[in-house]
């Protein structure tokens, strides 16, 4: 039930460690007072749930706001992928030149790359096959399309 607050925005993690550590929000945690805390209703459920399952463990009120605070700076440096949609360049069309996407791409990752891709076509299936092969340090890395 704690992955609960794992799930919670991070700008709504601080406001409910704010309200722990002040004492303005306090047992029993109900869906109202969270929601007079946070300003929604969405996921209440299980934010009281985590609320009360640190508190049986324990951990309430500026302690269970540090613990919260701890969620947040750790899932905050959680890398995010870059998503990008790329195709054609058209007037109206939010999508960038692949070529151009996947040269930014390997030029700039520092890890990993993944990639995913999809067509549909009317015309008849043609075989294209791609291989890049790209160095950089002691890792190389392959794709194949």
């Amino acid at each position: 039930m704690i992955e609960g607050l794992r799930d919670v925005p991070s700008h709504l993690r601080k406001r409910l460690a704010s309200a722990l550590e002040s004492g303005l929000l306090t047992t029993p945690y109900s869906i109202a007072s969270l929601k007079s805390v946070l300003g929604v209703l969405e996921g209440g459920d299980g934010i009281a749930g985590a609320l009360l399952e640190l508190e049986r463990m324990g951990i309430s009120g500026p302690a269970a706001a540090a613990w919260i605070r701890t969620v947040d700076e750790a899932t905050s440096r959680t890398p995010r992928p870059d998503l990008v949609w790329s195709g054609p360049e058209l007037p109206g069309l939010h999508a960038r030149d692949t070529r151009r996407v996947f040269e930014e791409l390997l030029g700039t990752a520092e890890r990993s790359v993944w990639a995913s891709t999809y067509a549909f076509s009317t015309a008849p299936r043609r075989s294209i096959s791609w291989r890049v092969e790209w160095m950089r340090g002691p890792n190389s890395m392959s794709l194949c399309f």
